[in-house]
């Protein structure tokens, strides 16, 4: 007899079991993917913001190397692109070029501007 998501998931709680707390960690969460059967997994809140001193992209590649010897899909899209879980492709480490782009260096010297003194009146 196949047990309810919700059986599977309290049975964790339990005194002795691992648990799962805020801020699990890319392995941790891949653990609990696999409690109720594994299934889609689109990993959240990675490189939107700083919750840690470690690197913004080691949860993915965490992620992306432990995920193969887990039950669920993983699905990680470059941020900001929609995505359909049940249409999505293999994960291709698209984050490791972000570093890599070049950044623009800033103009020598802020061009002055010259702002009018009075305006015309009416301004149509």
């Amino acid at each position: 007899m196949r047990t309810s998501l919700h059986a599977r998931v309290a049975a964790c709680a339990r005194p002795g079991l691992p648990h799962v707390r805020v801020g699990t960690g890319p392995a941790n969460a891949l653990q609990a993917l696999d409690l109720p059967g594994g299934g889609a997994f689109l990993p959240v809140h990675w490189g939107t913001f700083s919750l840690s001193t470690h690197a913004w992209d080691e949860p993915a590649e965490t992620h992306f190397e432990l995920a193969p010897a887990h039950s669920g899909l993983l699905i990680m899209p470059r941020l900001g692109v929609a995505v359909e879980p049940a249409h999505a492709e293999c994960v291709t480490p698209w984050w490791r070029a972000v570093d890599a782009v070049a950044v623009k260096a800033p103009a020598a010297e802020p061009v002055a501007e010259t702002l009018p003194t009075s305006v015309p009146w009416p301004l149509d």
